[in-house]
């Protein structure tokens, strides 16, 4: 379900759906009437207020909020109104919305700037990708609607309500020597229902290759380039294999992630929940739960520690880095903002930690960052293109 605490925020700035709403009503068990709704949140507004004045900081913060949302007010009718309301989506954001960055083993938390300084505006990714048909034709998934989209040779692709594609075929059907493609571009996401029941979650800038139908094959292989999360269905008689760069990774049924980008050095692999095998030339490692495999660019794997979190952010809807340096963390950035990026001078060595929704724009995470001896310029050297300059 989606986070209920973002519907807060969504519903104080007047951006909820119909069916958003209707699940704000189902949490505080409101029926059908807006007014109780809206008072149940402004009793939550004035809990979180009471917790986030505790400290200096954001004292100060909410103080330099409170005389930003007086200028903007004005002398406009209803002003008092609106001026709660302002403040109340505020102080929402500092619990709910908030930056954060660790330096040198200093916690620092800052909410969402009122007003950015960054000249170019760069909204965040979303559902964006590209489905390739077994005859080479291109459907484009981005703001397509739900129901049936394309019939690929007695295969019916659907889009589900859930803004999922999905696969119908006949108990008869043998497509297994098809394959289609699920391609999402930098600043792109989608989520696939495989024809075997296998849920896959697949990041920017990636590509995941498998076929319209498993009948008859036996195993469930598939390709992919980039980022997915996979939640695997169980069959035992039928294992589910993911190929990757200079990989694979072999299971029955189970909850994984794989990073296998062609710009980080690293290719890794992430256990959740179940069990994985993972083989690279002679080696074959057993993962278990929280446990990751890292396959380094020389060749060499081992089994790590995972740290969750960090490692399924993204397909939680957050960008998330720990201990990362600069060029780390914007190789994320390249990737969701969908610009390209460049470093200039030479800059601190420091490690980060920190994250944000990916619901934010990119201002928000920049203005924390300069704060840090690290500096960003935003240009667009021609339409559709934006670069950010990155320097001391």
């Amino acid at each position: 379900m989606q986070d209920i605490k973002l519907l807060y925020d969504k519903y104080l700035n007047g951006e909820c759906s119909a069916q958003e709403i209707h699940l704000l009503m189902e949490h505080f068990n409101v029926e059908g009437d807006r007014s109780i709704l809206s008072q149940k949140i402004e009793e939550v507004v004035e809990q979180v207020e009471s917790r986030v004045t505790d400290t200096p900081e954001i004292s100060a913060i909410l103080a330099r909020t409170h005389k930003s949302v007086m200028k903007a007010v004005g002398r406009k009718e209803n002003s008092i109104s609106l001026y709660v309301k302002i403040l109340a989506a505020a102080a929402i954001t500092l619990v709910i919305g908030y930056i954060f960055l660790v330096m040198t083993g200093k916690l620092r938390t800052v909410p969402p700037p009122v007003h950015s300084t960054t000249a170019v505006k760069v909204l965040p990714g979303g559902d964006r990708a590209k489905l390739k048909l077994s005859d080479g034709r291109i459907v484009d998934l981005t703001g397509a609607s739900s129901g049936e989209l394309a019939n690929d040779q007695g295969a019916v692709i659907k889009k589900t309500a859930a803004g999922q594609i999905s696969y119908i075929l006949s108990k008869d059907q043998s497509l297994s020597s098809l394959y289609n493609s699920i391609i999402t571009p930098r600043g792109g996401q989608y989520t696939v229902l495989l024809p075997d029941g296998s849920k896959v979650w697949l990041n920017a800038a990636s590509t995941l290759k498998y076929p319209v139908s498993f009948a008859g094959l036996k195993e469930r292989r598939i390709e992919l380039e980039g980022e997915a999360y996979f939640e695997v269905a169980k069959d035992k008689l039928h294992p589910f294999t993911v190929k990757t760069r200079e990989q694979e990774v072999t299971v029955v049924g189970t909850h994984f992630n794989i990073n296998s980008y062609h710009d980080e050095q690293k290719v890794v692999t992430t256990l959740e929940e179940g069990h994985v095998k993972v083989i690279s030339g002679n080696l074959t490692l057993n993962l278990s739960p929280g446990e990751r495999t890292v396959l380094s660019s020389e060749g060499n794997m081992e089994i790590q520690q995972a740290d969750l979190e960090t490692a399924l952010a993204w397909k939680n809807g957050k960008i998330y880095f720990k201990d990362a340096d600069i060029k780390s963390i914007m190789r994320q950035v390249a990737r969701w903002y969908n610009v390209d990026v460049a470093f200039e001078g030479k800059l601190p060595g420091k490690l980060y930690s920190g994250g944000i929704y990916r619901t934010a724009d990119l201002s928000n995470l920049l203005d924390i960052l300069e704060e840090s001896s690290i500096h960003f310029k935003l240009t667009e050297p021609s339409k559709g293109k934006k670069l950010l300059t990155v320097y001391p």
